[in-house]
């Protein structure tokens, strides 16, 4: 009885996360592809889907050595689009189910290693309600981090699973999610192997008792194989490659600044504190004492765990010399799971008050609080997904306005003097399927009857100034003009 009353519970969590999320499933296609990163890999699903090349990512008809990932994400986008068709549902939906399944992961590794259900289905929904994670470069978009995060989360924890349990299927585990990762972000899973290691040496003798060489080297040596021949293979069909991924990843963006990212060596934590984890960050603190000093060895065990996965991957990723807002990620289940450890812990100290049990014939006292303690972050997130605010008005203005024409199967000139628009052409072959032409066209070069769009300043200054023009529709800095004559 007891044992199918904890499996009903546990179903009820589920719906209830699963219920949670729906709202936030939904929305996938409200926002337009944003031009940095997730219009690159959309344009390379888009030209993998026609030429079924799933080894060499294309651009614009050659092979892409701006982007050197794997092309694991990529691979899944454009399966998608051979079933679902060009939009951003397809190219948003394997970042949505990533994150779901990390937050079922999550709750159910938790629920397995302390027996207390409501401990992971807190970790769940406090990762749910975390501004950096419900995030574009997440599980908001297209691009590689919220896969990256499943993978690494998954073997993250089967490798305390193998240590803890000494089953030799975690080893497989942690190998194969391992080289799932690697295929999904190249280097950057490979950050966490410091952190597995110190929590290795933390009890060495203990560990080393059943560690077996064998199997440890045979299932290295095949994740080692399977990606390096991954890479060996893409080097031989697309030369050039190796040195563009070591230029990329490694010196390019470790050892120098590009692109204009530099940020101090306090900048993870203090987006951590002030943004990605802003409601979070104390009941965090509070967690690592609670954990650290609990009587409970698994919730000690696990909050040692998550601080060795977590300050490590801080540290490494702080010394470079590029910081993006996302590189952070992947440590955001566990910083879940030590808040989840002090919130647990109220939730189970007001269900043991003597007064509210005695006089209550449901002590409903721990849920009501629980239920006001995440409405807060819950709808702060609610009003991100549901009502975006603009990252970046001028670059977002044509998609945005390309999403909402009108079914009229037309020609539309697209003024973009700026040589770089995956983000544009992204809409230009969602609106080609549909039998409506976009083209490019100089904004200096329009001629009557063109039916024109502009979001850039220089642009409209020169078309308001230089054409006779009716202005059609306006949607933020986009502006669609019927051109009359040149003045």
């Amino acid at each position: 009885m007891k044992q199918l009353l904890q499996n009903r519970n546990v179903v009820i969590c589920f719906v209830l996360m699963l219920f949670l999320y729906f709202p936030l499933f939904l929305h996938l296609q409200k926002e337009s592809v944003f031009l940095w990163d997730e219009s690159r890999l959309a344009w390379n699903a888009i030209e993998m889907s026609k030429n079924n090349n799933f080894i060499v990512t294309y651009f614009e008809g050659k092979p892409d050595l701006w982007n050197t990932k794997p092309p694991l994400l990529v691979v899944l986008q454009a399966l998608n689009i051979k079933v679902l068709g060009v939009n951003e549902l397809a190219l948003r939906l394997p970042s949505a189910i990533a994150a779901f399944i990390t937050c079922i992961v999550l709750f159910y590794f938790l629920k397995k290693q302390t027996n207390q259900m409501w401990l992971g289905f807190f970790a769940a929904m406090i990762l749910v309600t975390s501004q950096g994670y419900v995030n574009y470069h997440c599980s908001r978009t297209g691009d590689y981090d919220a896969l990256l995060i499943l993978f690494t989360t998954l073997f993250c924890l089967s490798f305390f699973n193998y240590l803890h349990t000494k089953q030799g299927k975690y080893l497989k585990l942690f190998f194969g999610f391992l080289t799932l990762a690697i295929l999904t972000k190249g280097i950057q899973p490979l950050i966490f192997i410091p952190g597995l290691l110190i929590y290795f040496l933390s009890d060495y003798k203990e560990f080393r008792s059943y560690i077996r060489i064998k199997p440890l080297m045979f299932y290295g040596f095949l994740c080692v194989g399977l990606t390096l021949g991954y890479y060996l293979l893409r080097e031989s069909l697309n030369p050039g490659f190796l040195k563009a991924v070591f230029n990329n990843e490694v010196g390019g963006r470790y050892l120098s600044t590009i692109e204009g990212h530099l940020h101090p060596f306090s900048y993870y934590f203090d987006l951590i504190r002030e943004v990605q984890f802003q409601f979070w960050f104390i009941p965090m603190i509070f967690g690592i004492i609670i954990g650290w000093l609990n009587k409970n060895k698994k919730i000690k065990m696990l909050t040692v765990f998550s601080l060795t996965m977590i300050l490590p991957y801080l540290l490494i990723i702080s010394n470079a010399q590029t910081k993006l807002e996302w590189y952070d990620l992947p440590v955001f289940p566990f910083l879940a799971l030590l808040a989840a450890i002090a919130i647990n812990e109220l939730f189970l100290q007001l269900k043991n008050i003597p007064n509210f049990s005695e006089r209550l014939t449901i002590n409903v006292i721990p849920y009501l609080l629980m239920f006001m303690l995440f409405l807060i972050p819950y709808q702060s997130i609610i009003n991100k997904v549901y009502s975006p605010k603009s990252l970046d008005i001028q670059n977002e203005s044509i998609p945005l306005m390309l999403k909402r024409l009108p079914p009229e199967k037309k020609s539309y000139a697209i003024c973009w003097d700026n040589g770089y628009g995956p983000h544009i052409n992204f809409y230009i072959e969602v609106l080609a399927n549909k039998g409506i032409t976009c083209y490019y066209k100089y904004y200096k070069d329009l001629e009557p009857g063109d039916i024109a769009i502009a979001s850039q300043d220089h642009e409209k200054n020169y078309i308001e100034k230089e054409y006779k023009n009716t202005i059609l529709l306006e949607k933020n800095a986009a502006k669609m003009y019927k051109i009359e004559r040149r003045n």
